[in-house]
């Protein structure tokens, strides 16, 4: 994928600044020569390419720490690298104001996880991150892209599984992943390789035939979770996935993030089953009234506590 205009523009801005400091070097160099032949002092020609160099190496102090320019670069480029940022997130709905400013970020090969009570915001969260809402503040990017400058570019990289299934019951399996695929942007000979490719990955072809409608709730599911990665998105988010499922099923939900992960993409993971949450997600976001109130790796979530649940419970205030 290209880099973003932004990040392209920064790009440009340190290529210039490194290229003038790099110009300014080489002919202080050349003065410096030509100063010294002549009796001059080669010190004196170098204090412009000496300040490029100290420039390049300069650091900023403060709170005690050292930061060199290089750290604070590499800073920068994680932070465009990120699969989804969401910074000072706002939404009403109704009377109700669901989020209040929440921030956090997940990233490309992770399972994060976005945890909290009924109310909390989580699914209000992935619908503006997935387009279906528009934030009355702040913002929401997916590999980049603004959700709402560029929704369709967002729509393209993102697949959702949801615990209610939205599949049309007249058409058969394989017709719905097929109508869902040519949505995403899918045609010809790609589209029929993609269905076939998911078809077979997710076991479907002994169903594949048949109307949605006469589906098993298992069956149905797995055909919910086809639609959502036949383009092969790189954003993957599941909201509360297994709640109507059974163990087997339940288990094939995870496994899939798990080989997503693996494959550099990035899950999203919103669940009441903390366990899950504890044993799956390699970072985890509590909201709690439409706030974060904790955010970070899933063990230092924990801290000392037992278990994730234990961590949650006193976060949420329900001990």
């Amino acid at each position: 994928m290209p880099p973003h205009p932004f990040e392209l523009d920064r790009r440009r801005q340190r290529r210039a600044r490194a290229g003038g400091c790099r110009a300014g070097t080489r002919a202080h160099t050349r003065a410096g020569r030509g100063g010294s032949r002549a009796g001059g002092s080669e010190a004196e020609a170098r204090p412009e390419g000496k300040a490029c160099r100290q420039a390049s190496t300069q650091t900023r102090r403060g709170g005690g720490e050292v930061h060199s320019v290089e750290k604070e670069l590499a800073k920068e480029t994680q932070l465009t690298e990120a699969a989804v940022s969401v910074e000072r997130l706002e939404k009403t709905l109704g009377k109700n104001k669901v989020l209040r400013g929440i921030s956090f970020q997940a990233q490309p090969g992770e399972i994060f996880g976005l945890l909290g009570p009924n109310g909390a915001g989580k699914t209000t969260t992935l619908r503006l991150i997935a387009t279906l809402l528009a934030p009355d503040a702040g913002k929401v990017e997916v590999h980049g892209f603004d959700t709402r400058t560029a929704p369709e570019e967002v729509r393209r990289r993102v697949g959702v599984v949801t615990a209610d299934i939205g599949v049309y019951p007249r058409l058969t399996a394989r017709e719905n992943i097929a109508y869902f695929a040519e949505l995403s942007g899918l045609g010809g000979r790609t589209l029929r390789q993609r269905v076939e490719t998911v078809i077979e990955r997710l076991d479907i072809d002994s169903f594949a035939g048949q109307r949605a409608e006469s589906l098993s709730s298992g069956q149905k599911q797995k055909l919910a979770i086809a639609r959502a990665i036949v383009h092969d998105p790189p954003l993957l988010m599941f909201d509360e996935p297994t709640s109507n499922l059974d163990v087997l099923a339940s288990r094939e939900v995870r496994e899939l993030m798990v080989e997503s992960k693996a494959g550099g993409k990035c899950v999203i993971f919103s669940t009441h089953v903390l366990h899950d949450a504890e044993r799956l997600c390699d970072r985890i976001t509590i909201l709690h009234e439409g706030q974060v109130v904790a955010s970070g790796p899933t063990a230092q979530v924990r801290g000392d506590r037992a278990e994730l649940e234990d961590a949650f419970l006193s976060l949420v205030g329900a001990e």
